[in-house]
């Protein structure tokens, strides 16, 4: 998959192997639900070290904001 960020000024991309879950929904087949069912998704933190970008995770809003570095 290719992964990218960027903002007003400059833009950064890698091409990365991911791993697919079949039934997202279920948490007994799902790994990264058995910690945490409301999970939407998963970055790794290879991502950010590679790409050089900061996520910041809202819990009230819900949302998270990844910023280049």
């Amino acid at each position: 998959m290719k992964i990218g960020v960027k903002n007003e000024k400059v833009g950064r991309c890698l091409e990365k192997l991911v791993e697919g879950v079949d039934n997202w929904d279920d948490i007994t087949k799902n790994p990264y639900k058995i910690a945490n069912p409301n999970r939407e998704g998963f970055v790794g933190r290879d991502l950010t070290l590679k790409l050089f970008v900061k996520i910041v995770l809202d819990p009230k809003a819900k949302e998270s904001i990844w910023e280049l570095l």
